[in-house]
């Protein structure tokens, strides 16, 4: 249940329709994901969805303190400042369809391949 309902959970909903259609900064588009390890990018994707460390390290049962980690080693590798810019780059770019994703064969998560549609960049 989200949040707004009394629930624990937050509610995606709006990220994924403030970013259908709309193309990604340019800044976004000279990512380059393949610096990323697994890991990092399953937490990469778990910054899209404006998750917590908390939730982060509950969902891959991890401690808070490595969550930490892998998000200043995201920052640094991507060249970013801050956890919204990292929102930002998988917002934009963990999809199916973004090159590395196909150079990675790791699929994107399900909520996040649904923000921005195929074609629409």
């Amino acid at each position: 249940m989200p949040k707004a309902l009394g629930g624990d959970e937050y509610d995606h909903q709006g990220i994924h329709l403030c970013a259908e259609g709309v193309a990604p900064p340019p800044w976004v588009r000279e990512t380059d994901l393949s610096l990323l390890t697994g890991r990092e990018l399953d937490i990469l994707r778990a910054l899209g969805e404006c998750r917590p460390n908390a939730a982060i390290a509950a969902r891959f049962r991890i401690t808070e303190r490595t969550v930490k980690k892998h998000v200043a080693s995201i920052l640094l590798k991507l060249g970013i400042t801050s956890r919204t810019e990292a929102a930002i780059v998988a917002v934009f770019t963990c999809r199916d369809d973004h090159p590395t994703a196909a150079a990675t064969g790791r699929p994107a998560s399900v909520s996040l391949r649904t923000l921005v549609p195929p074609g629409r960049v």
